[in-house]
């Protein structure tokens, strides 16, 4: 077993569902963000993948933070709100989260990042945490391209 006790991957599958669900029931969602979140809340690109974590770089991002799941070196993890997904749809995923933008991935979404906000973990079916790198944004958009082949736009 990983570093993410079985109680905080508990409450993260918990998490994705109930996001799984809140999506839907988002009425200023268009279908693309929606399919968007749900490949988040999957993200096949990686094996084993459990769930997301995020975690402020910054201050005065609490708005973008949900529910607390878990501490590690001395960071607070949380699972994203819907704030932060429509943001991650708008930035990185633009237009209304049909593309997929590595650049933009990496300075927002790592420490070392041009404008870094978040450092944003996949949190691995053993309970192993691995922090995102530009790497696997590039992964990430490459199974996007991938996916989508236009079949949301």
């Amino acid at each position: 077993m990983g570093i993410i006790s079985q109680t905080s991957l508990d409450l993260l599958h918990r998490l994705n569902d109930e996001m799984t669900h809140r999506i839907h029931q988002e009425p200023n969602f268009s279908q693309s963000m929606r399919a968007m979140v749900r490949l988040h809340l999957r993200k096949p690109w990686i094996p084993h993948y459990h769930s997301i974590a995020i975690t402020p770089i910054k201050d005065g991002l609490k708005e973008y933070l949900g529910k607390e799941v878990f501490e590690w070196q001395g960071a607070t993890f949380f699972f994203p709100s819907m704030k932060w997904w429509r943001s991650h749809g708008e930035r990185s995923h633009e237009p209304d989260g049909e593309g997929c933008d590595v650049a933009m991935h990496a300075a927002y979404l790592t420490p070392e990042g041009s404008d870094a906000e978040f450092a944003y973990a996949a949190v691995l079916n053993d309970g192993t945490l691995r922090i995102l790198v530009k790497k696997d944004f590039e992964e990430e958009c490459r199974f996007w391209e991938l996916a989508t082949q236009g079949s949301m736009r």
